[in-house]
């Protein structure tokens, strides 16, 4: 069992995260790249196959892979597991946040996948930008509120990591259908 109030918090004491119901952990798919995996492993001593899952996805979706060559061709991609939750506004959580009544923390805080660390910017149409959504409430985030220089050096990692992760999938996909031998999950 973890204590969720000595887990450490997503940005200062003044953060919107301190009372959130982290809908960004439990609103959606949490999909992950290789590195996130990797680092996910490394720092936690977990095999991926404890905490991911592969999910059916488009042949367009970045950071898809192919596990067999026949056609059509099957696409998966890595996410986190999700996990039930009590929760009244959501069905499902993150395997690696920690709940206490309404409040949640991420228990791989220091290697979290990278969307999460980048969270909640995006990189829109060349510039950084904050997320706009259903998860944070209105007004929450502004850049002025966050440290731009960190997060400006975050999504350059995150799309250095995205491009070798890429490279990957693509070299990957690509033996595979050379192969031509069908392969099963």
């Amino acid at each position: 069992v973890v204590n969720v109030q000595s887990l450490p918090l997503a940005q200062s004491a003044a953060s919107p995260c301190d009372t959130c119901l982290a809908g960004c952990c439990r609103g959606h798919d949490l999909v992950i790249r290789g590195s996130d995996a990797a680092r996910i492993s490394r720092g936690r001593g977990l095999p991926i196959a404890a905490f991911a899952d592969l999910a059916w996805c488009s042949a367009d979706e970045p950071g898809s892979i192919a596990l067999d060559s026949g056609e059509p061709r099957h696409r998966f991609r890595l996410q986190l597991r999700q996990v039930d939750d009590l929760h009244g506004v959501y069905t499902e959580r993150c395997v690696f946040l920690a709940t206490s009544k309404d409040l949640g923390r991420c228990t791989i805080y220091e290697s979290r996948p990278a969307m999460c660390r980048a969270y909640p910017t995006t990189w829109r149409e060349g510039a950084l930008a904050v997320v706009s959504g259903p998860f944070c409430p209105p007004d929450s985030w502004s850049l002025a509120k966050l440290d731009v220089p960190w997060h400006l050096a975050l999504h350059e990692e995150k799309r250095r990591l995205a491009a070798i992760d890429s490279l990957l999938e693509a070299e990957w996909n690509r033996r595979l259908a050379s192969s031509g031998t069908p392969r099963t999950p």
